[in-house]
């Protein structure tokens, strides 16, 4: 039996199959003969499924738990990087981001990939699937700021070697279990934190002021800060209807569902009309 209450420990199990370890992994190979893409997030995923367990299953709670279920997606996904930069394929592409291979093809003049210029890597290079991390990095500086910006700067480091048409596998494995070991020591941290009203904002107001950041690396980092978007707005539950102002929730909600409409495709994925909607979220959050 599993210890399904403690969300760390469920996050763990989820993962050994949607994130993968270095010995148990989807790699290019499996995702280029159809297995979808292993984009995660433990509440989003866990709300798909039929409930059969007692437990926590107020807004506050679920908040802990795409919390914790991020930071153990983190601290799995770097660990998975570093076992597959010690051994196996390499470079492994599963580890990048698909779309910047697997793009329409347009004239410059109408493309949004070619009008902005990647930030700390070439023109044309390929980057590291970060995907949650923008996210989670907003969380960090709030639950553990000197701790966040020591895994920014591995996680920058990290970025920029992975960008290379050949990167190199010890550096790689080094930067990525540094940066694996420097998350497992927050978890604590993430796991216990108060998630009040003023914390709950706080994240609402930095993730969706990071759009336009957020959106230009990738569908799967867009998707990461949507689904926490609509995890924290439905913990605005409680202090709304309490407060005098008028309440934000209606239309929050129908911005959540646009972005998750654009969200739909991959291939119709467009960072800068997305961009708009999380400009729109997070002024209508402040």
């Amino acid at each position: 039996m599993h210890d399904a209450k403690d969300p760390a420990k469920r996050a763990e199990k989820c993962m050994s199959c949607h994130v993968g370890t270095a010995e148990r992994s989807v790699d290019h190979e499996l995702i280029a003969a159809g297995h979808p893409d292993l984009e995660f997030e433990l509440t989003a995923f866990t709300a798909n499924m039929p409930p059969h367990w007692a437990g926590d299953r107020t807004p506050r709670g679920e908040v802990a738990f795409w919390a914790t279920g991020q930071a153990v997606q983190l601290r799995e996904r770097l660990s998975r990087l570093a076992g597959r930069a010690r051994k196996g394929t390499w470079p492994e592409y599963a580890e990048l981001n698909c779309t910047d291979c697997h793009h329409p093809l347009k004239r410059a003049a109408g493309s949004w990939r070619q009008g902005r210029a990647p930030t700390g890597r070439a023109p044309g290079s390929v980057s590291y699937n970060l995907s949650g991390y923008p996210v989670l990095h907003r969380l960090f500086l709030l639950v553990a700021p000197e701790a966040a910006m020591a895994l920014k700067s591995d996680m920058d480091t990290l970025g920029m070697k992975m960008s290379r048409v050949n990167p190199d596998r010890a550096g790689v494995a080094a930067t990525a279990a540094r940066a694996a070991r420097r998350v497992d020591a927050m978890v604590g941290s993430v796991k216990s934190a108060t998630y009040d009203d003023a914390l709950i904002h706080r994240l609402l107001v930095g993730i969706s002021g990071d759009g336009e950041s957020v959106t230009h690396q990738g569908h799967g980092s867009a998707l990461q800060a949507a689904w926490a978007l609509d995890v924290l707005v439905r913990a605005l539950a409680t202090s709304a209807e309490k407060a005098a102002e008028p309440d934000p929730r209606p239309l929050l909600k129908a911005i959540l569902r646009e972005m998750f409409r654009q969200l739909e495709t991959v291939s119709d994925y467009d960072a800068p009309r997305l961009d708009q909607l999380f400009l729109r979220f997070n002024q209508s959050v402040r």
